[in-house]
């Protein structure tokens, strides 16, 4: 009982992680067309405005590896179940 309900919150944590996943891409993705259909922008980001879109980038790039680190550990997890209960 206590494996399901580990395992059940640990599908939690990571489908949290994949919904503020998406919302940081979508979100970086308008920044970064904004930024570029913006005809003052069209020269080297200046400022502000290149500085929150290297924000973005950094922070989406460090959830897409916590993301796919748990996502790693999920499936060794669920290996090791399913062996354990093939025993």
């Amino acid at each position: 009982m206590k494996r399901i309900v580990s395992v059940i919150l640990i599908e939690q944590q990571i489908a949290s992680l994949l919904t503020i996943l998406t919302k940081k891409i979508l979100k970086f993705f308008q920044l970064e067309y904004f930024l570029r259909s913006n005809k003052r922008y069209k020269t080297p980001l200046k400022g502000e405005k290149g500085k929150g879109v290297r924000r973005e980038a950094k922070q989406l790039f460090l959830i897409i590896q916590i993301t796919s680190l748990l996502t790693i550990n999920i499936s060794t997890i669920e290996i090791k179940f399913n062996y354990e209960d093939a025993r």
